[in-house]
């Protein structure tokens, strides 16, 4: 005969005061804490790299430890408020993003570099050559390559006939952009390799993927220090037959400063710890260098945890 079954018949026969009160203050296993980390919408780049790292956590970590879970929230700024008043521990933004708008919050910090969204321009148009700052070509630029929109408008300023040629569309046309769009110059940021320009590129040997003027490169990053350069190498897509200096947009996982340092050493330890492996399942882990925290650490407020382990000093408080 068990232990558990003779308490529990003894439990039936007391008075129903004192048996409640002995359910009471019976220990109770504690529920394992869950950390909360947004992405912008369900199943983009965002999304599926937390999905991975949650996973990952779960299976590296026991059971009863922290658990991560991913909820999606629209909008950088919307989820940088969400973390801000506790309402989620993580969120997944870009490096402007997180370099222009994180002293307006002070409780956040970065806590990790992420993966590069590269600048891509794409067209069917055979005179086009490279997104330059002035040609003949209309340009269309989504909502994710706002800031190559915004240094354009500014060169184009005095210039009639380039404003004319230079458009802003919403990021969810660029399927449509892709399918349809003939002559201009289609501009976007987004992991690389894009699927969808993958499989447009297989079947359309008119599409191709074109350079970014070097003068060009220079005017966005005085602008924008926050943006680098990354190489897509030739073969990264069907067609392309060089390699490309492309301007990059890191993604930043942003967390708030009083996390403790053991939750972010376990952020990470999964991010960095097995990038490799993971890479096989989840390109963007393949992407992830720990080694790049130093280099934002001068544009924007880190974790002290993420500081430690990579031996810098953040230049911003």
């Amino acid at each position: 005969m068990t232990v558990a079954r003779p308490c529990l018949l003894a439990l039936a026969v007391l008075p129903a005061t004192i048996a409640a009160w002995l359910l009471a203050t019976a220990p109770v296993a504690a529920a394992a804490p869950v950390r909360t980390a947004l992405a912008e919408v369900t199943g983009d780049g965002s999304w599926r790299f937390l999905v991975d790292l949650a996973e990952l956590w779960h299976s590296r970590y026991e059971p009863t430890a922290e658990q991560l879970a991913v909820r999606p929230v629209p909008g950088a700024e919307a989820r940088l408020r969400a973390v801000a008043r506790g309402r989620a521990d993580f969120a997944v933004v870009d490096a402007r993003t997180a370099a222009e708008r994180l002293a307006a919050y002070p409780r956040l910090t970065a806590v990790a570099v992420l993966w590069p969204n590269l600048l891509h321009a794409v067209t069917r148009n055979p005179a086009a050559r490279e997104l330059a700052l002035a040609g003949e070509t209309e340009v269309w630029v989504l909502d994710s390559a706002g800031f190559a929109y915004d240094t354009l408008a500014e060169l184009a300023r005095n210039d009639p006939r380039r404003q004319e040629r230079l458009y802003r569309m919403p990021e969810d046309l660029l399927r449509d952009a892709l399918d349809y769009s003939r002559e201009p110059l289609l501009v976007f940021t987004a992991p690389a390799p894009v699927r969808e320009l993958e499989e447009l590129l297989r079947r359309d040997a008119g599409l191709r993927i074109v350079p970014v003027a070097n003068k060009l490169v220079e005017e966005l990053k005085l602008g924008h220090p926050w943006l680098v350069s990354e190489n897509l190498g030739r073969g990264a897509y069907p067609g392309l037959e060089r390699n490309l200096e492309l301007p990059a947009v890191y993604q930043i996982l942003v967390g708030r400063r009083d996390l403790p340092a053991p939750t972010v050493h376990k952020v990470l330890s999964t991010v960095y710890g097995r990038s490799n492996a993971m890479a096989l399942f989840d390109p963007l882990f393949g992407q992830t260098d720990g080694r790049l925290n130093a280099v934002f650490g001068k544009l924007m407020p880190f974790h002290a945890e993420t500081a430690r382990r990579f031996n810098f000093t953040p230049s911003v408080p």
